[in-house]
C-alpha cells in the first residue's frame, strides 16, 4: 500500500497545483462561469485521502474497492470541472 500513498500524495500536489492556479485566474479575471467549480476543485482535492483513510478497520479488499470508487469519483469530477470551464 506504500505505491498506493505515494501515489496519492501526487494526486493531491497535482490537485493543489491546479487549485493554486484555478485561483489565479480567479483573482485576476471573471473566475468561472459556474460556481459549482469551486465545490468540484475542493471535492478532486479530498477524494482520494478519504477514500484511503476515512474506515482504517476496512479489511484489504474493501480498501481497495474504496480506492477504486474513490478513483472513479474522481476521474468523474475532473471531466466535471472541465465542462464548467
Amino acid at each position: 500500500m506504500r505505491w498506493i500513498d505515494r501515489a496519492i500524495l501526487v494526486e493531491l500536489g497535482v490537485v493543489a497545483l491546479a487549485i493554486v492556479a484555478g485561483g489565479a485566474v480567479f483573482v485576476s479575471g471573471p473566475g468561472p462561469r459556474d460556481p459549482l467549480h469551486l465545490v468540484y476543485a475542493v471535492a478532486a482535492l479530498v477524494t482520494l485521502p478519504i477514500a484511503r483513510f476515512a474506515v482504517p478497520s476496512l479489511a484489504p479488499g474493501r480498501r481497495s474497492g474504496a480506492l477504486l470508487a474513490g478513483g472513479v469519483i474522481l476521474i468523474a469530477l475532473t471531466l466535471r470541472l472541465q465542462q464548467t470551464g
